[in-house]
């Protein structure tokens, strides 16, 4: 009996792997046929630009107080929101100067939580907006005197005086792109509880028995508030400021990226070490056969069916090296396998390392003993010397420009070498928030040329920080930037124990959610994304208006710009030297196809 079972396990198992087999053969069946990418479209490439940019005439005044934390903070993050919507603006220090006129701006953003601080110039302020313009109240208030006179104009009705807890944020799908419910991990009591008129528009609360309001608006007069009471300032909610600003204006129009980046590091690679026991009891496989017969075949499949164009980053060796004679790997049909079907999907390939040991002297130590640092900056330069000859031998069809720093980490000189030493490297594409030794990034171009394009979200089970930066994102910048490494099925901090189909689920569950939220959302390489943020970063335009509607010129417009459009009055038709594509609600993708734009209303 015993051996009869055992007969009938191995013959299971040879069926398995028979299935699994069959089931690449016929995914690569249909790469080979060209069935899933409708052949390979002009990619969007890199453009050099010599001229400056473009000043912006300054139409907002932000009002900081440098007194308050609050608005210390605030104001780094809305230094970094204006630049990236192109728009100008003047600050006042409300601790050394009260304004007395505010007719020169079509907006006024008050950053600042203690509304005393304005002292007499809140009666101006609501005149001003009673006149018709246009006032957001950025953070959360305090109840003081100034409060109190500014609540009936809010709209607010009853006050607590006390602030309730933010642990979920429910948005209107109709305000933001994508909207849903979002977990707040760190909670705290971070909102004024307030009740509001019946005659507010309410974008945003919390989920609870008794919502807080968020973010509503409120027209006074000829003019109109936006307020912000949720408490959060952070680099991860961004995209909540940028869609209230947006109310402020009749049609705001503000430059996006448009653009969906998916990277998967360490791949090709060798077979990663690792505990592969949570492989071995789902699908009784060694690491190497569940990467080529089950999770690849996955991959691709995503890849289709989402449309998908995969960035995968090469890492030659596993090895600790950091000096010496730095040997090619010899062993090269795994690379060759995956790399091939991955540019035949229409994806990119893109330098990692020779090794898995970040670009840092000996000046950075790191608390994870699987890290060395390099002797020299020659040391780290042959290393990478050896990473090209091998990657352009072995895929001569690839243009290499997307360059992903090992675990996102990469010191001030391995920075400065790059552009020096491989010219051919256009972009670097680490990270978007900090973190121990991270190399942090912002959607731009730096001054030596290179394109910086971080990387938002990571893996499969994605937390709900990773959630609500991917939701800011989408409206911050309309733009998804996700990686993973192959090894997450084989550490159980990023969620191996679950198991490869749960993980997939949850994956494809964002997906689902992405896609759904923005199904015109262009999908990307590493390359093409970079090209894209140049755009994003390099042009810029001013605007004029009359009765036929809007006019737009652009600068340093070389074949396409992208546009967030909401239009809070009337309505545009007709488009010249553009498209406009509706996303939700009133907010729509503008692509110029021209430097001379024009709305008509």
């Amino acid at each position: 009996m015993e051996f009869g079972k055992l007969r009938k396990n191995r013959f299971r198992r040879l069926y398995v792997l028979l299935a699994c087999f069959l089931a690449l053969g016929f995914l690569m069946f249909q790469v080979s046929w060209g069935m899933n990418y409708d052949g390979t479209p002009e990619r969007l490439s890199y453009v050099d630009w010599e001229e400056p940019l473009q000043t912006r005439e300054k139409t907002c005044l932000v009002l900081n107080d440098s007194t308050q934390p609050i608005s210390v903070n605030g104001m780094e993050q809305f230094q970094q929101i204006f630049k990236d919507m192109k728009i100008g603006y003047d600050t006042v220090d409300l601790s050394q100067e009260i304004p007395e006129d505010f007719s020169g701006y079509k907006a006024v953003v008050v950053n600042v939580s203690v509304l005393d601080a304005l002292q007499g110039s809140l009666t101006k302020l609501c005149d001003w907006v009673e006149g018709g313009g246009r006032v957001m109240f950025a953070q959360t208030l305090e109840v003081d005197t100034g409060f109190r006179m500014m609540r009936n104009r809010l709209g607010i009705t009853e006050c607590d005086n006390t602030n309730g807890l933010v642990e979920k944020i429910s948005v209107s799908d109709q305000f933001m792109i994508g909207g849903s419910v979002f977990g707040v991990e760190d909670a705290y009591d971070s909102a004024l509880v307030v009740s509001l008129s019946d005659d507010c528009r309410i974008y945003a609360s919390t989920m609870a028995e008794y919502p807080i309001p968020l973010i509503w608006e409120r027209n006074y007069g000829q003019g109109k508030f936006v307020v912000d009471n949720f408490g959060l300032c952070t680099k991860a909610t961004r995209g909540f400021f940028a869609a209230s600003y947006s109310l402020l204006e009749d049609v705001c129009i503000y430059p996006v990226i448009d653009g969906s980046m998916f990277y998967i590091d360490d791949f090709p690679s060798p077979v990663p070490a690792g505990d592969g026991r949570y492989i071995f009891a789902q699908y009784h496989m060694n690491i190497a056969d569940f990467y080529a017969n089950i999770w690849w075949p996955d991959m691709m499949e995503l890849s289709q069916k989402y449309h998908i164009k995969f960035t995968g980053m090469i890492i030659e060796s596993y090895e600790n090296q950091v000096d010496g004679e730095f040997k090619s790997n010899t062993n090269t049909s795994r690379f060759s396998f995956f790399g091939d079907m991955l540019l035949d999907m229409g994806g990119e390939l893109g330098y990692h390392g020779y090794n898995h040991q970040p670009l840092c002297l000996n000046n950075i130590s790191y608390e994870s003993e699987d890290y060395r640092t390099w002797p020299s900056l020659q040391d780290m330069k042959y290393s990478l010397m050896e990473l090209t000859r091998f990657s352009e031998s072995l895929f001569p069809q690839n243009s290499f420009t997307t360059y992903v720093p090992p675990s996102n980490i990469l010191s001030r000189e391995g920075r400065s070498m790059l552009p020096e030493e491989f010219p051919s490297i256009k972009n670097i594409a680490s990270i978007y928030f900090s973190g121990e030794n991270g190399y942090e990034q912002e959607y731009e171009v730096a001054p030596d040329g290179i394109i910086e394009v971080p990387r938002i979200i990571s893996g499969c089970d994605l937390t709900d920080y990773m959630k609500l930066a991917a939701f800011s994102e989408l409206n911050m910048h309309y733009v998804n930037s996700h990686f993973m490494h192959p090894d997450d099925l084989l550490d159980p901090d990023r969620g191996a124990a679950e198991g490869w189909e749960t993980l997939k689920g949850k994956f494809t569950d964002y997906l689902d959610w992405l896609y759904t939220s923005a199904p015109n959302l262009r999908s990307l390489t590493g390359c093409e994304g970079a090209a894209a943020v140049q755009r994003f970063y390099q042009t810029s335009f001013t605007r004029t208006e009359d009765a036929e509607g809007i006019h737009l010129t652009l600068q340093n417009f070389h074949d396409e710009a992208r546009f967030l459009v909401r239009i809070n009055e009337g309505d545009i038709p007709e488009v010249k030297g553009g498209i406009l594509e509706h996303i939700t609600g009133n907010l729509y993708l503008l692509t110029a196809t021209d430097a001379a734009v024009e709305l008509y209303r």
